[in-house]
């Protein structure tokens, strides 16, 4: 296997070092202790890019992802920039694995117990959410919606947990950004059919303020693989429930 240029392992704990969860809202404590508690700590190599490396990771996937917008692609799902907005990840997330896999860089195993832990704890909060703040559980029509936002998610969140975990601030909110960005860009290319992707920024957004935060905790004790996979089904939950069921 491809060897990863990092600095030395290094063991994380949640709520310390610059990569830790220390600020946070302590609702959010009430859901994040108790997957501290049940992930087990281990050992992981640290992502590290110098000044070219994360200029390219950064820009080239936000320039290159919304050509997609130019290409003629066919409604399939009965929502309006669904199809699109599956592609953009898809492609957002493929690129930046692509460019990790061209510098000859991994991050270890998958943890299925981190994994089946987050996904637990995402649901639970999905469900409380759903209760008493906003629709978080899938109406009929919904569930194919879901399984193909899949195919965009999981690779876009893999790439997003492998270059954010054990990163400062400062980084995760350009790493996102760049992110939301290439949503303006395709939207600029064809505003008359993409607008509606103006309406996914909020929900990003708070994706990333609520499941991002839960996320870090996983990734900070079993390494960004487990993380990024459970949080690209909550995001392809998360984004087939909020689209507007309009017929295209």
């Amino acid at each position: 296997m491809p060897v990863l240029r990092s600095a030395p392992p290094a063991k994380v704990v949640v709520g310390t070092g610059h990569g830790g969860c220390r600020h946070r809202p302590r609702w959010l404590s009430l859901i994040i202790r108790p997957i501290a508690r049940l992930i087990p700590l281990r050992d992981f190599d640290r992502l590290r890019l110098n000044r070219g490396q994360t200029a390219i990771i950064l820009l080239v996937p936000a320039t290159l992802a919304p050509l997609c917008a130019l290409l003629p692609l066919p409604d399939v799902l009965p929502v309006l920039v669904a199809d699109y907005l599956m592609l953009h990840l898809l492609a957002f997330g493929v690129l930046q694995l692509a460019l990790l896999r061209v510098w000859r860089m991994t991050v270890g195993p998958m943890t299925w117990v981190a994994f089946g832990v987050l996904l637990a704890a995402c649901a639970v909060f999905g469900f409380a959410l759903d209760r008493y703040a906003a629709n978080f559980w899938p109406t009929a029509g919904r569930a194919g919606i879901i399984a193909a936002m899949l195919i965009g998610a999981l690779p876009f969140m893999v790439a997003d947990a492998i270059l954010t975990t054990g990163q400062s601030a400062r980084w995760r909110l350009c790493a996102r950004t760049s992110f939301l960005v290439s949503l303006g860009i395709a939207v600029a290319f064809d505003f008359e059919r993409l607008f509606f992707l103006l309406l996914i920024a909020p929900v990003m957004i708070l994706f990333y303020i609520v499941f991002g935060t839960m996320g870090r905790v996983t990734a900070l004790r079993a390494g960004p693989i487990a993380s990024g996979l459970a949080l690209g089904v909550v995001l392809a939950w998360a984004l087939g429930v909020s689209f507007p069921m309009f017929q295209t």
